[in-house]
């Protein structure tokens, strides 16, 4: 699913200052490559200028995208799932 292609689990939007997961950047960047349209931006408000940064507790307990992201890739890959 694309291991390699970013090295950090979460980034932030520069321009809105969002939270965005490896696997939603990832999921978006492959959109993009099936459909063949240039990328209008990673972020839901069109920003594509990204960098790494460590979610707040207040984004982990409330944001469902980090539930999924800890599952896949931190639970499952230790319980060798």
């Amino acid at each position: 699913m694309g291991n390699d292609r970013l090295s950090h689990l979460a980034y932030r939007c520069v321009a809105c200052h969002r939270v965005l997961t490896c696997l939603e950047i990832v999921a978006t960047w492959e959109r993009y490559e099936a459909s063949g349209e240039t990328s209008k931006g990673l972020c839901k408000c069109g920003g594509s200028k990204i960098s790494p940064t460590n979610p707040t507790l207040w984004e982990e307990l409330t944001r469902p995208s980090i539930w999924k992201l800890w599952w896949i890739k931190v639970v499952c890959p230790r319980l060798g799932l």
